[in-house]
């Protein structure tokens, strides 16, 4: 009865060592376990009532930090990134014929959405997945306007290949610019850009000042539910938005 005790006492041990933060597994690193008694490591949400981190070692999606800037083409923004994280940026032009081109200190090939245009402006909205460190961010204007915008965002927590879920883009002339809905999973990292005169943020979303310049602004939440639309409103019927879903690792 002893033996089937302290067996019983040994195997509930690394268990509770690990309750408060289950990063590791018997001092196994969780980032290197794939799966658990069969279970794939990313689908485990809880285990002993602790939360697992889902088989990368970080945490849920956060904002980590971000820039801003204006001026003459090109607009380069400041900033200093963690590697491994997500960059997003967002390039704005009073000119409906600007093309943009984004780049970085450390030369990466940044992914590009679509290029809208409004009735006297074009932005566009770029994102680079698990980004090595960098300290600036360029967004070059091809036949650019009187004023140029750029913003730069970090998040950490984000899928390092294919972390693009979905998302949606749409210009208008309303006071109340969204890029539509678009479906998503619950605990997708949503990230919009838009821009307008006057912008403010939408609805259980944040952004931060350093996102925003009044005119060009950079929103995130993390969503609960399966759709999302990045919402804002206006005091300036001319807008254009990009919202994307972004996959937790």
């Amino acid at each position: 009865m002893k033996r089937y005790l302290v067996l019983g006492i040994l195997l509930l041990f690394p268990l509770s060592l690990l309750a408060a933060n289950v990063s590791t597994w018997n001092g196994v690193a969780d980032s290197t376990i794939s799966t658990l008694n069969g279970v794939a490591s990313a689908s485990i949400g809880t285990l002993n009532g602790a939360t697992w981190n889902d088989g990368d070692g970080g945490g849920p999606p956060a904002y980590v930090g971000g820039n801003k800037n204006t001026g003459a083409t090109p607009v380069v923004v400041t900033y200093s990134s963690t590697s491994g994280n997500l960059l997003v940026a967002g390039c704005e032009s009073f000119s409906t014929t600007a093309t943009f081109a984004i780049s970085d200190n450390q030369s990466q090939s940044w992914t590009a959405e679509t290029r809208l245009v409004g009735t006297s402006h074009a932005t566009q909205m770029f994102y680079m997945q698990n980004s090595v460190a960098i300290t600036s961010v360029t967004c070059t204007v091809t036949n650019p306007g009187g004023t140029n915008r750029a913003v730069v965002a970090e998040f950490s927590g984000i899928a390092t290949s294919n972390p693009k879920r979905q998302g949606a883009q749409a210009t208008g002339t309303s006071n109340a610019p969204a890029s539509g809905n678009f479906t998503v999973t619950d605990g997708d990292l949503i990230i919009g850009y838009a821009f307008a005169n006057t912008l403010v943020v939408g609805s259980g979303f944040t952004m931060p000042a350093e996102l925003t310049d009044g005119w060009e602004g950079m929103e995130y939440k993390i969503n609960s539910g399966t759709t999302a639309n990045a919402t804002y409103t206006s005091a300036w019927n001319e807008w254009s938005v990009t919202g994307i879903a972004f996959i937790p690792q």
